[in-house]
């Protein structure tokens, strides 16, 4: 389940908002768009989660 989770995550090529974004979230798309994507897979991520902590 996990690297299912941090494969979609990584897929989207942009970290926020999440895709599709919660709808209380007020976003310019053409800012996220340019400022938001992620053109190469990081290193290290570390992002808050409501699941038990792991490394992966």
């Amino acid at each position: 389940r996990m690297c299912r989770l941090i494969r979609h995550l990584f897929q989207q090529h942009s970290f926020y908002p999440l895709i599709p974004p919660n709808e209380s979230v007020s976003i310019e798309y053409e800012q996220a768009i340019e400022y938001a994507k992620i053109d190469s897979l990081p290193h290290l991520f570390i992002t808050s989660s409501d699941l038990r902590p792991f490394i992966k």
